[in-house]
């Protein structure tokens, strides 16, 4: 791959990646597809012209190593405040532009973003916004401060562990006992309990191996990956979600109890109230909304 650089004062960053390191939670591919690898300088190409683009981040699957050969090349853009702007009030913030990538269906899946906001994520950013970052790879940068402050993103947040663990005990708890006794008739309800089960279950084994949870679709996958898990865990959740019975339930309920070193407080009320702040009350006390932090 040929090196690329901006008609500009910046670094020139040279493309030669020969694969990716996997990192222990993720899976697929150790290297990247070739028709990826083009893509990418086609990306460089597009904003090399761009005299407001101060930095150019390679994301997604692509970056992580896990991608599948027609997985869209996903790339975050670090702009000045005044473009930034300009780009809210277009509604452009995010966006897709096709007729670049080198193979058939593919695309360039943009999101713009400001350098006060990456030190806002690295300093208080949800474990999905963080996990986003996870192996991303700075492709150009007018500024030299933000290589590393991409790499300080995608870091555990040991700070928030006992919270997130009792919050998302208590998630767990309140769907595996009250709201699944009251959703035999309604299919919804229980739907939503299974999926809550599942979630909230599964982030607490994340929480607890120290693995930050990085979104709906990756969840299984990255649980899988774990070390410390019970062997069964992935196919007893799948299990459950498939076919939500009493008996797969309480199957999955014991996999996950079994597997936590967590101690849960000995007074039910502490459980209770940390579900209402986390579920009922987090737009009243400024804290994150549960299932996304």
């Amino acid at each position: 791959m040929r090196a690329h650089g901006f008609p500009m004062d910046g670094y020139l960053v040279c493309l030669c990646y020969t694969g990716f390191t996997m990192n222990d939670t993720q899976g697929g591919n150790e290297t990247m597809y070739e028709h990826h690898r083009q893509s990418i300088e086609n990306l460089l190409d597009y904003f090399k012209d761009d005299q407001q683009i101060t930095a150019i981040v390679l994301g997604g699957s692509v970056a992580k190593g896990c991608a599948r050969e027609d997985s869209d090349i996903d790339a975050i853009l670090v702009v000045p405040e005044s473009r930034y702007a300009c780009l809210e009030r277009e509604n452009r913030l995010t966006e897709c532009v096709y007729g670049h990538c080198t193979y058939e269906k593919g695309y360039f899946d943009l999101k713009y973003c400001t350098k006060a906001y990456l030190k806002a994520l690295a300093r208080e950013g949800s474990e999905p916004s963080r996990n986003a970052f996870l192996s991303a790879q700075c492709l150009f940068s007018k500024d030299p401060e933000i290589e590393e402050l991409v790499s300080s993103i995608p870091v555990f947040q040991k700070a928030e562990q006992q919270e997130k663990m009792l919050s998302f005990y208590a998630a767990f708890r309140l769907n595996s006992g009250y709201f699944w006794r009251v959703s035999g008739d309604n299919p919804y309800l229980r739907a939503r309990v299974t999926a809550d089960m599942v979630l909230f279950g599964l982030r607490l084994l994340l929480e607890e191996n120290e693995v930050l949870y990085p979104c709906h679709k990756a969840l299984l996958q990255t649980v899988a990956a774990l070390k410390n898990r019970p062997e069964q865990l992935v196919d007893d959740a799948v299990l459950f979600l498939q076919n939500p019975t009493e008996e797969n339930k309480t199957r999955f309920e014991q996999r996950v109890l079994g597997a936590l070193v967590f101690q849960p407080p000995a007074d039910y009320s502490e459980v209770l109230t940390h579900y209402t702040d986390a579920n009922e009350l987090w737009w009243y006390k400024h804290r994150p909304c549960i299932a996304e932090w």
